[in-house]
């Protein structure tokens, strides 16, 4: 389901009463609407220099967003990605921050563990030189003050590489020529769900995955669909095709797909049948 298109206002406070959290923003995509309860969750992505601990851009007690700039040199952070799923609820969705570091996730309202919901930031949308602190976390929908915050903190072992040296696998989903937001996940090796986030194509059937933490010749990708996919792969920095291979699994079927020995970016077309 594509998202509203209604605009949001600058979030300009996190305490409760505070928030300037109004309409639905543009970035949200929502690829299933379960049979429950719905309620809007703002989720909010800073940058900041020094950890600022927890905070909910739902309300409750919170400090603003000019004190966290102050004390810990927090700016919003535009363009990031952040997957919410629930498998006992057969329901995803994705939120992509605006300039205002905010998106409205339409999510399943009710209280844990049934209504728990994984979460996961999409490493290839955090600017190079920062790591989210929690890369994966959960959260629930339950009350008008629920939230989720995400807070990316320098990382000294990246350095500053500028963005467009970043190596990263794109894939694009698609069926009968429509671009389909569908889950899919790329591991190391042999496929290990719980060691993996399952991350969501956007609206246009993009997703894509910042290969700096794979040390192998090859990723395995899962896409959670029905019937094996037509999955062609290119290394588009020297315009060469990969070997990829479609393997039946215990945990699920997958493609293999061998990386070659170059840095360059990778893209995957998959056609779901």
């Amino acid at each position: 389901m594509p998202a509203s298109p209604t605009p949001t206002r600058l979030l300009k406070t996190l305490a409760a009463g505070m928030m300037a959290l109004m309409l639905a923003v543009p970035g949200v995509a929502l690829a299933q609407t379960p049979d429950v309860p719905m309620r809007e969750m703002p989720v909010m992505a800073l940058y900041c220099e020094q950890d600022p601990g927890p905070f909910n851009p739902g309300g409750g007690r919170g400090v603003s967003l000019e004190e966290l700039e102050e004390r810990f040199g927090c700016r919003t952070a535009e363009g990031v990605a952040v997957t919410f799923r629930s498998e006992s609820l057969d329901w995803f969705g994705r939120c992509d921050t605006e300039d205002d570091g905010i998106c409205l996730l339409d999510a399943p309202s009710g209280p844990p563990p049934e209504f728990e919901l994984e979460a996961a930031v999409h490493l290839s949308t955090v600017e190079p030189g920062y790591t989210p602190k929690d890369a994966t976390g959960t959260t629930a929908n339950y009350t008008e003050f629920a939230g989720y915050g995400v807070v990316l903190l320098p990382d000294d072992a990246r350095g500053t590489a500028a963005p467009d040296e970043r190596r990263t696998l794109a894939v694009k989903a698609e069926r009968d020529g429509d671009p389909v937001e569908v889950l899919t996940q790329l591991s190391e090796g042999d496929v290990t769900i719980d060691d993996f986030p399952w991350l969501a194509t956007n609206e246009d059937g993009w997703v894509s995955y910042d290969l700096g933490s794979f040390e192998s010749e090859m990723v395995d990708l899962m896409i959670d669909a029905n019937g094996e996919p037509a999955i062609s792969c290119s290394d588009i920095d020297h315009k060469t095709p990969l070997d990829v291979e479609w393997i039946e699994g215990r945990e699920g079927d997958f493609a293999r797909i061998m990386l070659p020995s170059t840095d360059g970016d990778i893209n995957c077309d998959v056609t779901l049948p």
